[in-house]
């Protein structure tokens, strides 16, 4: 029997027969990372290590971190203040990659800019390459970091980065504002979402694998404009990244999917996390975990949550 571990925008939750209940430990905006062999996790000021036993707080520079990638090669965490980049091998030693000086990050709110990180935005993603390592940073764009140095890879790329993916040589961006598609490592990108088949639809937020089939999040339209119709939200095959993307059924079109991941085996499935209400009304937005099997159009509701799903980690 499969344990559910589930960020939320109101800390980590496990799902155990359809039952979601609080994990000791994170609080606030949570997002949970498959380590492999461990499960971690990190809210607004901690990173965690060993969620599905005890959490245990690990030590890193940073004290408000926004992403954390554990892979063979070690960590990445990455923080806001400095925004920066930190890598260590074995999790105790740290190496500091601070981001070159970048413009102020704005956003329309109510009509007018305002800023929403003087320090250029946030890392939301991280790529490991063979000649060093990609960053995604929301409302700036990629930077490659290579050699100890900084370069920009964003030519022709939307801003406002929320996830990055990459299959052989094609790298792929999810944003807030189109999904885009590079052959030349970042170097220029182009738009995937066009043509009659996206309506519209240019808000995009996470990648999953799932038999062989890449997937993304979409919605018409920013969280802050979803109005009372929803998200009218769909899941997007993307295919090899080169082929136009088709329409795959969604959980729930009034539910936006911050979360998708995916588990291999028999029987495969694909894992889709949702925001039931408009995430800039945290006081009315829960969450839902839903569940594909290989071969099935049909969504299933593995649980409910008292808040938004930012992330989703599954255990047999």
């Amino acid at each position: 029997m499969s344990t559910y571990y589930v960020g939320t925008r109101d800390g980590l939750y496990r799902i155990v027969d359809g039952t979601a209940e609080p994990v000791p430990g994170p609080s606030g905006a949570t997002v949970v990372v498959d380590g492999g062999d461990e499960l971690y996790g990190f809210d607004t000021d901690t990173v965690y290590r060993g969620l599905t036993e005890s959490p245990t707080p690990m030590a890193t520079p940073t004290d408000d971190p926004t992403h954390l990638r554990v892979d063979g090669e070690g960590y990445v965490v990455a923080g806001r203040d400095p925004l920066a980049v930190y890598t260590s091998d074995d999790g105790a030693t740290w190496t500091t990659h601070r981001l070159p000086e970048l413009p102020a990050a704005e956003r329309w709110l109510d009509g007018g800019r305002v800023v929403v990180s003087a320090a250029g935005g946030q890392v939301s993603d991280t790529l490991r390459l063979a000649d060093g390592l990609a960053v995604g940073v929301e409302r700036t764009g990629v930077l490659l970091l290579a050699d100890g140095e900084w370069e920009r890879r964003d030519a022709g790329l939307a801003e406002d980065v929320h996830d990055l993916h990459r299959t052989d040589d094609t790298w792929l961006a999810a944003t807030g504002q189109g999904l885009y598609r590079s052959t030349t490592a970042g170097r220029g990108w182009s738009r995937l979402d066009t043509g009659q088949l996206f309506q519209g639809y240019s808000y995009f937020h996470e990648f999953a694998t799932h038999e062989g089939r890449l997937y993304t999040s979409g919605g018409r339209r920013m969280p802050g404009d979803w109005g009372d119709g929803g998200a009218e939200a769909l899941v997007f095959q993307v295919g090899d990244g080169r082929s136009p993307l088709r329409a795959a059924p969604t959980p729930d079109p009034t539910e936006y999917t911050w979360a998708l991941t995916a588990t291999a085996g028999e029987r495969p499935r694909l894992y889709a996390g949702t925001a039931t209400g408009d995430v800039d009304e945290p006081d009315t937005a829960e969450g839902v975990l839903y569940e594909r099997v290989a071969g099935s159009d049909t969504w299933t509701a593995l649980g409910r949550l008292p808040a938004p799903v930012t992330s989703v980690a599954v255990r047999a």
